[in-house]
Order: structure tokens, then sequence, then C-alpha cells
């Protein structure tokens, strides 16, 4: 992936609400906080097979009572600008 000259993050949410709403289970102030958490100042930069994401490395609690550090899995966006494909809360149990 090349590198991007802004800081702008494109999202369409269409992954991330039909995986996490639609087959999880997660209501949407949850994907919100997902979202939030994936995105945050403190998440780091990690290789995962599916190219690179952005990991909060701080726990917290999802609505179920599952600690959780959520990934957010970037993707090619348009021009100087990542693409989010999808938010995945790791400890959740559901994977």
């Amino acid at each position: 992936m090349p590198p991007f000259s802004s800081l702008d993050v494109l999202d369409n949410g269409r992954h991330h609400f039909s995986s996490r709403n639609g087959k999880d289970g997660y209501s949407i102030d949850e994907l919100v906080a997902q979202l939030e958490s994936g995105l945050d100042d403190a998440s780091k930069v990690v290789k995962t097979p599916r190219g690179p994401a952005l990991q909060n490395p701080t726990l917290h609690f999802n609505e179920a009572g599952k600690q959780v550090n959520d990934r957010a899995v970037l993707i090619g966006g348009r021009g100087d600008r990542p693409g989010l494909f999808s938010v995945i809360p790791i400890g959740d149990g559901k994977k």
C-alpha cells in the first residue's frame, strides 16, 4: 500500500456494518465505539494477513462484557487517503 499524505480515512461502512451488526449482533452504538477505538491516537500500525491495520493496544469492555482491542483494517482508498475496510473487535470470541 502506498504512503498516504492525508490523515482523513474514507469509510462507507458497508463491510463493518454487515459483519459486526448483521452477523455478530453488535449495536450501532458499539460499531461507533469500535471505529473510535480502532482509529484512536493510541492505536499502533500492525501487519495482518489482509494488510495493514491500526490496533488500539488499550483493552476495553464491549457491550457483552468481553475485553477487546479494536483493529481497524485499512485498504487503498482514493488518491492520498486510506480506506477503512472494517473494524474487528479482537478478543470478543466471535471469530
